[in-house]
């Protein structure tokens, strides 16, 4: 059984969630490729959404949910009957502040782990009673707040974390989740991503040999290592330019790890699927 976690309350002036609802949306709906800065959580409850993610095309119908991870360009579309969702959006970083650091009882829970590697696009899920409860919960005190309106939303997002993890785990194989090696080196490359890494280096870091090391990559990534590092600059870009509008892009080239700007802007738009004057571009209209 993992250790207990310390959940701390984030500072005032950051805002971990941006708003909760009910909403019922028309036969005919289509809202165009966009993204978010926060992460985004719906519950179907009525009917059928068709969303796209990075070109994969899925349903979500009553009984199921679907948590959108931050910055990821996505569509969605009712066709058949009108849809009824419960939808928060969130964000990830200001819950990672409510961790004390990051630690092994921190990585015992898959969704905080997801949100720290940042490789992961979207879940999708079975609702419980328990999920739809907490959510409707967090959208019952920020509709009203009360006195200690901010305890009990960190409470049920401390809450959130752990059903999400419930259900990674369980969904997928746990080899990801429990490898210390691999939890390691993903690590390592989140702390000197903006350096020049070889694999050799991280490695020698988690004590496995080069090759052990890429075939970790490829069977829990399905890419090899010098790609995954690639994957985590790219999101870095991403994490700079959302907190500094005018960070010039040869300078977000550079201090994200790259050698040039030109090769910044090839990886970018092979991991996703555009440009990044058109992905900053789409990012900053949601402002």
């Amino acid at each position: 059984m993992a250790s207990a976690l310390s959940w701390h309350s984030p500072p005032k002036e950051k805002k971990l969630l941006d708003n909760a609802s009910l909403q019922t949306l028309p036969v005919g709906y289509h809202c165009s490729t966009h993204l978010h800065r926060t992460m985004e959580l719906f519950i179907c409850l009525q009917g059928k959404l068709t969303f796209s993610v990075l070109n994969l095309t899925q349903t979500i119908q009553p009984g199921e949910y679907v948590v959108i991870f931050s910055n990821t360009p996505h569509s969605a579309a009712v066709c058949e009957e009108d849809c009824t969702l419960l939808q928060i959006h969130f964000h990830s970083r200001v819950l990672l502040d409510m961790l004390p650091q990051v630690n092994q009882s921190v990585l015992s829970l898959p969704f905080i782990l997801e949100i720290i590697l940042g490789k992961r696009k979207y879940f999708k899920g079975q609702n419980t009673v328990f999920l739809q409860s907490c959510v409707e919960g967090i959208r019952a005190e920020l509709s009203n707040p009360q006195e200690y309106s901010d305890d009990m939303l960190y409470f049920y997002m401390a809450q959130l974390s752990i059903l999400l993890s419930r259900d990674m785990r369980l969904s997928a194989s746990n080899r990801l989740y429990e490898n210390p090696h691999l939890i390691n080196a993903t690590l390592y490359i989140d702390q000197h991503y903006m350096e020049k890494l070889y694999i050799q280096d991280i490695a020698d870091h988690v004590n496995i040999s080069p090759r052990y090391l890429s075939k970790l990559f490829e069977v829990n990534f399905g890419m090899g290592v010098a790609a995954y590092i690639n994957f985590v600059r790219i999101a870095k870009s991403i994490e700079l330019k959302d907190e500094h509008p005018e960070y010039p892009m040869l300078s977000l080239a550079l201090d994200t790890g790259f050698c040039s700007q030109q090769h910044f802007s090839k990886i970018f738009k092979e991991v996703m699927g555009v440009s990044p004057s058109n992905y900053f571009s789409l990012m900053y209209q949601i402002q």
